[in-house]
């Protein structure tokens, strides 16, 4: 414990002890002293406090402005996903329309080439006929 050496009755003493500044006032003497012990707010803390005053209005201002930027990004975000899903549908809607266009032609030059195939199977059935008809005397 530390000892306080007392110069006058009613002066108070500056006493330091790290960042802090202790204000002792002595009142009374003899066995029952009084000690008033008077301790400023912490430079820490006041320091703290002065920036929280200062900056937290701030930064509560910020933190609405980027919920507000969030909101606008998510809002833009959806708009164009709305357009990307609209555009796929109607890329798929074409493609759809396209495979049914190229079906219907592959279809159509199928019956072509079953007709030409059926034809050619005729001449060479009446070519075989004729040439023997031709070879018998």
């Amino acid at each position: 414990m530390r000892r306080l050496a007392t110069t006058r009755q009613d002066e108070p003493r500056l006493i330091r002890c790290g960042p802090l500044a202790l204000r002792v006032d002595i009142a009374g003497d003899g066995p029952g002293l009084v000690c008033i012990v008077i301790v400023p707010a912490n430079i820490y803390q006041a320091v703290t406090q002065a920036l929280g005053d200062l900056v937290a209005p701030q930064i509560e201002s910020l933190k609405g402005e980027i919920g507000q930027l969030r909101a606008e990004v998510r809002s833009e975000i959806a708009e164009f996903r709305g357009e990307v899903h609209g555009e796929i549908a109607e890329l798929r809607s074409d493609m759809r329309e396209n495979h049914a266009a190229v079906s219907a032609e592959i279809r159509r030059i199928d019956d072509k080439l079953t007709w030409a195939l059926d034809l050619r199977e005729r001449i060479v059935a009446l070519e075989t006929k004729l040439a023997a008809a031709t070879e018998r005397p």
